[in-house]
């Protein structure tokens, strides 16, 4: 019983780690694997949904940081926070705001590397009443450990306003789409 407890714990362990290496500089190095693990990680949180490593927030505890930080002006603007405001200010409000928010599927476009930052392209078609195509893209900074450290995302708020209910205007007071 212990020897098999040892065994499944070490296997968590090895799932959860970061599969990177470490550079002339003695730094780790994200590679192409972990960062796709990690894009994939997080799109399952922000859809509700599990991953290779668990439920959403058992994921979420694993592969975000303790000092972890969201901004989003394109979210801000549409929760009514101040644009340059920070988004998500912890680890633990993340866990909670991303349980509480209706899921988002974001279909990864792309994904680029260095060391340790992560930009992935997304399209979602399940914003709000999903009418209108989402674009965006986040960036995001991995420490040495493998976990997030912040995350900077924008998308075509203008887009996901509509697909959110919002009625947009246009500076002559014509209201877009009549």
């Amino acid at each position: 019983m212990k020897f098999t407890l040892a065994i499944a714990s070490l296997a968590s362990l090895a799932i959860a780690a970061p599969q990177g290496s470490y550079g002339n500089g003695g730094g780790f190095c994200l590679s192409q694997s972990c960062a796709e693990n990690l894009v994939n990680r997080y799109a399952a949180v922000v859809a509700g949904q599990a991953s290779d490593i668990g439920g959403p927030v058992r994921t979420a505890r694993q592969i975000i940081a303790a000092n972890f930080e969201e901004q989003s002006d394109s979210a801000n603007q549409q929760i009514g926070r101040p644009l340059g405001a920070l988004t998500v200010a912890s680890k633990q409000a993340f866990i909670i705001e991303s349980q509480a928010s209706p899921p988002v599927f974001l279909d990864t476009q792309a994904i680029f590397f260095t060391c340790n930052q992560i930009n992935w392209r997304w399209v979602s078609t399940n914003f709000g009443n999903g009418a209108y195509q989402v674009q965006g893209i986040h960036n995001f900074e991995v420490n040495g450990n493998g976990k997030i450290t912040q995350v900077n995302f924008e998308f075509n708020s203008f887009a996901g306003a509509l697909d959110n209910g919002y009625t947009i205007f246009y500076p002559n007071g014509t209201q877009y789409g009549q």
